[in-house]
């Protein structure tokens, strides 16, 4: 073997040189760089001299192994990768039963001895070396026998593996020494430094007069630049213009550039929405995760739903996968087929899941066994019949697969559930190819399965877990047509030619390269068995060939002082760029000049009221977002408001409030209406007459207002029972003279409210229900206590009326007042008292509900109270307060001391006088958004549930704009 010393730079001299003797055979570390060389060569008549290559010439490390080197096996076959995976589960199932690793699986972690599965398999390969070194240290130091822990937990581990071997008359490949098959031909390999493995083979080569090493010189060159910049989004976009800028003074083409990612799975969606944004075209060559982000994740959500007890985000997120096709019609199964709209179905099904609170299995005693809170609540109501039928065959098809005993029916129960449920046909051609790699790992699996686990009796706890841990392991590079940048992950090019390459975050972190011989040993085991970390240290090797052939004044490496992992720093072997400074003094980051030929950052200036120069052109992004917004407002109204929409409002003030009156009804107005169209009529369009609500298909144990429905319904029925009855009164100001009764009464209602009230939210939800129950005691202890507060101030008044719906007709005849009252009663002489019950944390302040020096009121609820009530009652009210049922206290409004009615008047006239505006603007139909102050606009606007479909405010470069 020769070992020759060249720098990166001069590998098309060492090209030229050897390229025109057939017998010689270049082995690059990477097929990008083999493949990027060979055309280099093609391309480069005149400095490689030749016009054509036999690519045959151009080797990858790996083809070269597996076609020159020769493993002296014997007879003997090597053992699968997925045959050494089985024989280490095997062995750690076994460990569960009894444990008898004592120190690299500690006994009371045995019962999740699965958990080290990749970390055995991974070291098993080195368990040789391992051994040959033990073996030497234990006759250099006389030690008869070993009572290290650790070391005998190896050497159980290495020998269990040679009987293993031996029995099935195979070899490890790491286990035995190699030779070089063919000696035809002249190996030139470069740079195989920055090769993991490539130690492995260093004595086979010794021997060989046909293997040429081209090493980088021990002494290193002046180190390269870096670029700093203050964050990752920063860094993103000034590389994305720069790029830009190579093409088009004509530097380079879109396929000459490289760019490189160390942190390429963090980095990829935004550095991909960066390329987009910028008109770059990249192909991203990387592999995805068979099992992630794509039709390969249908696996893990059905181990999911199998693993969760059929969850509602486990089941949700199974059928919302929309990386696989769905069937639309099928038919469900039980007993008889049934034709049925299945993409209904589906959405359906999590509809209910999501009202009926479907959230986990659950069990209602220690004895019970596991409630199925899907069946439970779906059974429970009659319409969702086929939704249940939907779902039970789904769980069968899902626990056939997940519990089956051999990988053979794995497979037999996946395709009996994608005939149930996928359509075979609308499968797209990514998809496609995805699962067909995971089938093609699961065959494999069956072979080894049929030639080994059967013969050998070898038990598997979990075939489907087996196969999705080796597919979620397992990456697809899938073929692209697209030409462009190439995005790779940090290393894969780095032998490889480009006219720019370019590597981001380039922090001491992500570019420390570092190959450790039997790594899975601590510091001091490596002492012992005398085994050194020199030249382990790959690094600096990656960066010298990142940084070859680098034009004059290029920069290919950058990274941000703040990245999305932290804050980082250069690597050590970077120099950092000089930054200029700027008139003041101050410093400048890199490229900042290349600002002024950011079309997005000029576009948002001149968005911004003229800030910037207006845009020179546009890029076909623009043009292409113009377009489409052109086209869906081709047919757009300029009236104000439809006709369809009016109907509704009428509808919703008059007809509805009005269901007894054909003619002549007036406008009926409630506390509501005004609350929501002051200060913008849109919301109250929104909320009052389109009723919009959040479709969303999340769902919740408790819902925010099943407590405050719970105690508002409980507080109802107890003084509907003192309807013209005096309160009980309180004695010594402490307890009532009847405490265990009132205690009683109110848990009755508390538990019927629970278990029997069909107009509560949480009825027919099994889980909330069950909740509940076990909050019965509680929420009687909270009433108890609110009974005492109320009794203590109003002890000995009677009940008037409880949740009683009350209207009356404003003094102009033109309109009407309506709304329900939680609570009246009345004092023996007469007055009256209006109670509203508050059950969550916010109570409206005082100040908000009388009217502002500036005549503004915000809260109408007590004013609305008091007209309702004396426009209809001869006695008049003379208190109204909030009753916070979790503070429980009393927040007045009005009383007979501080706050009387009669200093109440003017904010009364205040509530007339916005129930005029309201009257007068819905029925002219002159209902318009807010206008408000720009501070209050955004007060306004940001707190208001319908502020995404409204648009009255939009944000440009973080500011509000209306």
């Amino acid at each position: 073997m020769k070992i020759l010393e060249y720098e990166p730079e001069q590998i098309p001299f060492l090209l030229n040189q050897y390229i025109k003797d057939k017998k010689n055979v270049f082995v690059f570390p990477t097929d990008v760089a083999a493949s990027s060389w060979a055309d280099w060569c093609v391309m480069h008549p005149m400095q490689s001299g030749v016009k054509a290559v036999a690519l045959e010439s151009f080797l990858t490390w790996d083809k070269f192994k597996e076609n020159f080197m020769q493993d002296k096996g014997g007879q003997k076959t090597a053992i699968p990768a997925l045959l050494r995976k089985l024989f280490v589960t095997s062995i750690l199932r076994r460990n569960e039963e009894q444990p008898f690793f004592k120190k690299i699986i500690a006994p009371q972690f045995a019962a999740d001895s699965s958990a080290f599965s990749d970390w055995l398999n991974r070291i098993l390969p080195s368990l040789r070396q391992w051994h040959v070194l033990y073996s030497q240290y234990l006759v250099q130091n006389n030690v008869a026998k070993d009572e290290d822990t650790e070391n005998q937990d190896y050497l159980f581990l290495y020998n269990s593996y040679n009987t293993f071997l031996e029995e099935n008359n195979l070899f490890e490949p790491a286990w035995t020494a190699s030779e070089l098959k063919n000696q035809n031909y002249n190996f030139i390999l470069l740079y195989p430094e920055i090769l993991e493995d490539y130690a492995d083979y260093t004595n086979s080569f010794l021997r060989s007069d046909s293997v040429t090493v081209i090493r980088m010189p021990k002494t290193e060159k002046l180190s390269p630049f870096v670029y700093r910049f203050p964050d990752s989004r920063t860094e993103m976009r000034r590389i994305c213009l720069y790029i830009r800028k190579l093409v088009e003074q004509k530097k380079a083409d879109w396929t000459e550039i490289a760019l490189n990612v160390p942190d390429l799975r963090t980095f990829r969606p935004y550095l991909e929405r960066e390329l987009e944004n910028y008109c770059i075209p990249f192909v991203v060559r990387a592999g995805v995760d068979l099992a992630c982000n794509c039709a390969g994740s249908i696996f893990s959500e059905i181990c999911d739903c199998y693993s969760e007890d059929f969850s509602f985000d486990s089941v949700r997120t199974l059928l919302l996968n929309e990386y696989v096709p769905w069937k639309k019609t099928g038919q469900v199964q039980d007993g008889e087929k049934l034709s049925s709209n299945f993409e209904a179905l589906r959405e359906n099904l999590i509809r209910e899941g999501s009202r009926l609170r479907c959230i986990c299995s659950y069990e209602e005693s220690e004895n019970s066994g596991k409630i199925d809170v899907w069946q439970k609540a779906l059974r429970a109501v009659p319409q969702d019949e086929l939704e249940l039928r939907f779902y039970e065959q789904l769980k069968k098809d899902i626990k056939t697969i997940c519990e089956a005993s051999s990988f053979e029916n794995v497979r037999t129960a996946w395709f009996v559930f994608k005939q149930h449920f996928l359509e075979e046909s609308k499968f797209s051609a990514e998809a496609d190819m995805l699962l067909s790699r995971c089938i093609a790992c699961l065959n494999e699996m069956i072979q080894i399965e049929k030639d080994f686990i059967l013969p050998k009796n070898i038990v598997i706890e979990s075939p489907f877990r087996f196969f999705l841990n080796e597919i979620k392991q397992k990456t697809y590079t899938p073929q692209s047509g697209k030409t462009g940048i190439s995005v790779f992950p940090y290393r894969l090019s780095a032998c490889a030619y480009f006219k720019y390459q370019f590597v981001i975050d380039s922090s001491q972190k992500n570019l420390n390269t570092v190959y450790r011989t039997l790594d899975f040993l601590s510091n001091e085991k490596r002492a012992a068995l005398k085994l050194t970390d020199e030249n382990e240290n790959v690094s600096n090797y990656f960066i010298r060939l990142y940084a070859k052939n680098t034009p004059e004044g290029f920069v290919p490496f950058s990274y941000s002082e703040e990245n999305f992992a932290g804050y980082a720093i250069p690597h050590n072997f970077l120099r950092l760029y000089s930054n200029s400074s700027d008139s003041n003094g101050s410093e400048q980051f890199p490229l900042q000049n290349l600002d002024k030929d950011d079309f997005i950052l000029g576009e948002k200036d001149w968005f911004l009221e003229g800030c910037g120069e207006k845009p020179m052109y546009f890029t076909q992004a623009q043009k292409n977002g113009f377009l489409t917004w052109c086209r869906r407002n081709e047919k757009a109204s300029v009236v104000s408001e439809p006709k369809e929409l009016n109907k509704k409002i009428s509808y919703a003030v008059i007809e509805k409030r009005n269901p007894d009156v054909k003619d002549g009804a007036k406008m009926k107005i409630t506390q509501s209406d005004l609350k929501n169209f002051f200060p913008c009529g849109r919301k109250w369009i929104f909320s009052n007459v389109l009723r919009l609500q959040d479709d969303s298909l999340e769902t919740s144990l408790l819902s925010y207002t099943d407590m405050g429905k719970i105690t508002h319904k409980v507080l109802e029925c107890f003084m509907r029972d003192y309807t013209g009855k005096k309160l009980p009164c309180l004695l010594n100001g402490e307890r009532f003279a009847d405490e265990e009764r009132i205690k009683t009464e109110l848990e009755n209602y508390v538990t019927k409210t629970i278990t029997e009230d069909p107009e509560m939210d949480f009825y027919c939800r099994p889980l909330s229900m069950l909740s509940l129950r076990s909050q019965i005691q509680t929420i009687t202890t909270l009433l108890q206590d609110c009974l005492r507060e109320i009794c203590a101030q109003f002890g000995g008044f009677q009940i008037a009326c409880t949740e009683k719906w009350l209207e009356c007709d404003d003094p102009s005849g033109k309109w009407a007042y309506a709304g329900k009252l939680d609570c009246v009663m009345t004092g023996d002489d007469g007055r009256a008292v209006i109670i509203d019950y508050k059950s969550g944390e916010k109570v409206p302040n005082v100040k908000d509900c009388s009217i502002t020096t500036d005549g503004e009121l915000k809260d109408f609820q007590i004013p609305a109270y008091i007209v309702l009530w004396n426009g209809t009652n001869e006695k008049k009210v003379s208190t109204a307060l909030f009753f916070s049922i979790l503070d429980k206290k009393c927040k007045f409004i009005v009383n007979e001391s501080k706050k009387t009615v009669e200093a109440y008047s003017d904010t009364l006239d205040a509530f007339r006088n916005y129930s005029r505006e309201f009257y007068e603007k819905v029925s002219a139909d002159t209902i318009e958004p807010v206008k408000l102050s720009q501070k209050d606009l955004y007060e306004t606007c940001s707190d208001c549930n319908f502020n995404a479909i409204c648009r009255k405010t939009f944000s440009v470069a973080g500011e509000k704009h209306d």
